[in-house]
């Protein structure tokens, strides 16, 4: 499916990056994935903007930070979940960095190349759920008042 990115902080950077390459850092965190064989295959048509064509799609947001060992550990502002089913399908994926891109290079092979607002790219072709929707069919993994799930 193709969609047109959309930042919601329009100073971060988008980008499409290997997530294999970033996995490890997330995996670290306080925060790590929720276990992707559980998410329901399907978006939430709260990520969609469907008044264009192709439609808009909100990128999660990351940061980077040192944890209490001196590693770098992805942390999400928002899309946390958005992003894991991503992952779930593809490899490359959109995502925005807050800040920008740190000079770090296991983080810089990771990106592909850099993405401008409005840039069409291809995520996977899943079906799109009401929240009610997916609240029903994933309820252990859900958390109240939560825009972003699965």
């Amino acid at each position: 499916m193709k969609i047109r990115i959309h930042k919601s902080v329009a100073e971060d950077m988008a980008v499409l990056v290997d997530w294999k390459l970033l996995e490890p850092l997330w995996l670290r965190s306080t925060f790590a994935p929720v276990d992707r064989s559980k998410l329901i295959n399907a978006y939430s048509e709260l990520w969609f903007d469907k008044k264009n064509s192709p439609w808009g799609f909100t990128l999660g947001e990351i940061f980077f930070r040192l944890n209490k060992l001196g590693e770098r550990e992805i942390i999400f502002n928002n899309g946390r979940n958005r992003t894991n089913l991503l992952i779930k399908h593809q490899n490359l994926i959109p995502i925005c960095l807050e800040g920008g891109i740190p000079d770090d290079a296991d983080i810089q092979r990771a990106i592909v190349k850099p993405l401008k607002e409005g840039d069409v790219v291809d995520i996977t072709d899943l079906p799109i759920y009401p929240m009610s929707e997916i609240r029903r069919l994933q309820p252990a993994l859900m958390r109240p008042a939560s825009n972003d799930f699965p």
